[in-house]
């Protein structure tokens, strides 16, 4: 730790020439952020207030990572698994099974058997 030997009032003088300057104008930079939101959502509803003011966002619903086979499907799997509570290996054959004409072919068809004879398997303890 740096050692200081001069007094309160010296440092407060030093911290005013280099950092206090900055620190204030940044408090007045949000200050008038926040007159201008305030001016803004006054009268609004909330909805209105998340519709009209603040930055839309993406849902993650609504965006697909490393590729489009799912965007045209009236139900997506991710979705149809999450509302029907289906465990790992059935929200993994249902994917499978609903990708396979639009991406992977057979492949995808033995990953999806695979899901099946896992579950049969670890659920059942059938081979």
């Amino acid at each position: 730790m740096p050692e200081w030997n001069g007094t309160i009032e010296e440092e407060e003088q030093e911290m005013n020439a280099d950092g206090w300057d900055a620190y204030d104008k940044h408090q007045a930079e949000q200050e008038r952020i926040n007159e201008r939101l305030r001016a803004s959502i006054n009268g609004l509803s909330a909805d209105d207030f998340y519709t009209d003011v603040m930055p839309s966002r993406a849902l993650a619903s609504d965006t697909q990572v490393g590729g489009n086979h799912y965007k045209n499907m009236a139900i997506q799997p991710s979705e149809y698994i999450f509302e029907n509570g289906l465990n790992w290996l059935e929200g993994n054959a249902i994917k499978y099974i609903t990708r396979h004409s639009i991406k992977g072919g057979v492949q995808d068809l033995d990953k999806a058997i695979h899901y099946l004879e896992l579950l049969k398997e670890w659920q059942y303890g059938e081979a």
